[in-house]
């Protein structure tokens, strides 16, 4: 049960947000300061510990490598926490992720829809399984698309399937 409680507490800090609604009308989650405060104590943990081990010789080449590597909280993932958002306007759900020099955008029109089917898929990374919250949005065109939920919007889903269902459109889980 504490793992449990741990896990959860993970997952608030590291992926909490601020919802707001724009001057259209939209709604937009976006990271909200606690994630910030905690990539960044991350960073000062691994860094202080790293560099404590190197100073003692413990670890010889793993300890500098750590150390070194926990640069790329404040240099890649801490910037780039800033830039993730999503988006839910009257006609689409936006959702921007990706590094802050390699953004990745994702623009999925309401228009033709027919319904978006969420569910859960186990996925095994290198003996280590985890389960990612999927959406399949079905269209009247033909083919699906498949959305893998980021962080971000996988967290807090509940208030963007709510808004979703103010402009007509169904998360539906199976």
């Amino acid at each position: 049960m504490k793992l449990h409680s741990l896990a959860s507490a993970y997952g608030q800090l590291f992926s909490s947000a601020t919802v707001s609604e724009n001057a259209d009308g939209a709604l937009v989650v976006q990271s909200a300061p606690g994630r910030y405060a905690g990539w960044i104590v991350a960073f000062f943990i691994v860094a202080l510990v790293s560099r404590w081990c190197w100073r003692r010789r413990l670890y010889k080449h793993f300890a500098p490598a750590v150390f070194f590597a926990s640069f790329a909280i404040p240099l890649l993932v801490v910037p780039s926490i800033a830039r993730e958002s999503v988006r839910v306007s009257d006609d689409a759900l936006s959702i921007r992720t990706g590094l802050w020099f390699a953004p990745v955008e994702r623009h999925l029109t309401f228009e033709g829809l027919e319904a978006i089917i969420e569910t859960d898929e186990e996925v095994s990374q290198r003996h280590v399984s985890r389960s990612d919250t999927v959406w399949e949005f079905r269209f009247r065109s033909g083919a699906p698309l498949r959305l893998v939920l980021p962080d971000l919007l996988d967290e807090n889903r509940a208030v963007v399937v709510e808004r979703l269902g103010k402009h007509g459109v169904q998360v539906r889980v199976p």
